[in-house]
Parts: structure tokens; sequence; C-alpha cells
């Protein structure tokens, strides 16, 4: 669990700054993350659509009616590669993050309860014993923690659904040109 729940903000030694808590922690191991792909999705976007205008047909450099790897790679703009780069990576941050930002979120909601014989009745996160969950703030924090469940446990996998499902076509290619070159690999191994 120590892998997948990786703990930055109490592992760095910022006690003697600020108060490190649980709710601190799930602010940071959530919104942070989500502030850095958003402005690297914007900056992607204003590449995209101020920097990265080219026509299409002039990519075809050799006139033969198919874009190659060559011909689009020689002709795909500075704006493109760069828009492309923010991107890949703001997806990237999320494929990392994604496991411990869940698991965060949904530790939030396990309490434990002293309840016994002789017990106070207190009700204490399990994750963090300084957190009441009987306590007004629990029941504030309570709203952001369903927020990020929708955001993490929920969004990123439906996004990242949506992004293969848009990219279908060209998975499709990209699978049918391996094929191909897998094809004439293993023919030029047979002749030798």
């Amino acid at each position: 669990l120590f892998l997948v729940d990786l703990d930055l903000p109490t592992m760095m030694p910022m006690g003697c700054f600020v108060d490190i808590n649980f709710y601190s922690s799930l602010m940071t191991k959530t919104v942070g993350p989500m502030v850095i792909c958003l402005f690297l999705n914007l900056v992607a976007w204003i590449m995209n659509k101020f920097f990265a205008k080219v026509d299409k047909e002039a990519w075809d450099i050799d006139g033969d009616g198919v874009i190659d790897r060559e011909e689009f790679m020689s002709a795909r703009p500075k704006g493109k590669v760069i828009a492309d780069m923010c991107d890949s990576v703001a997806f990237l941050i999320l494929f990392f993050v994604y496991p411990s930002a869940s698991v965060s979120t949904l530790q939030f909601f396990v309490c434990d309860v002293y309840d016994g014989d002789g017990d106070s009745g207190y009700n204490y996160l399990l994750k963090d014993y300084s957190v009441d969950c009987a306590s007004s703030e629990y029941g504030l924090w309570t709203f952001y923690a369903f927020a990020m469940i929708a955001l993490y446990p929920l969004g990123i996998p439906t996004y990242y659904a949506s992004v293969l499902f848009k990219d279908r076509h060209t998975l499709l290619r990209l699978q049918r040109l391996q094929i191909e070159k897998d094809g004439v690999e293993a023919e030029i191994k047979a002749r030798r």
C-alpha cells in the first residue's frame, strides 16, 4: 500500500513551517496535480490554436496521396510538437498521481470508532488520528472528498476512455502499420 499511497506532503520536513494533517495532504495530492495538468492543457490549447495552423494537404510532400511518417514529421509545426508534448506530460502526470490521489480520497471515509467498554465513543480518521470524524470540519471536507471521488477514481478513467475513443482511428492505423512492418521484417528474415 505504501507504493500506491505515496504521501509526499508528510514525507517532506515541512512540519516546522505548516501544520500537516490529512486535510492538507489530501489537498496537496489532489489539487496540485490538477493545477499542473490544467496549466499544461492551457499551453497545449494555445499552441494548437495559434501556432499549429498547417494545411494538412501540404504534408504530402511527395504527392503520392499518403502521408508517411517522414512527411508528417518534416511538416509538423513546432507549435503542434509543443502542444503534443504538453498533452503527453499532463497525461503521464495523471497516470502516476491517479493511484495515490484515489487511495487518499477513499481513505477519507475510513474512520476508527472507539465505542467499547471504557472507551470514549470518539470517531477518528484511521489515517490520521488528529482528525475527528464527528467534527463539523470533517463534515465540510466531506463535500471536497466527494468532489475528488468524482474527479479521480471516476473522472480520470473516464477521461482516458474518452481520449482512447477519440483517437481510435489513429490507433487502429498505427496497429495496421505495426502489423505491416512486422510482416515485412518477417519476410526479410525468411529470405536470409
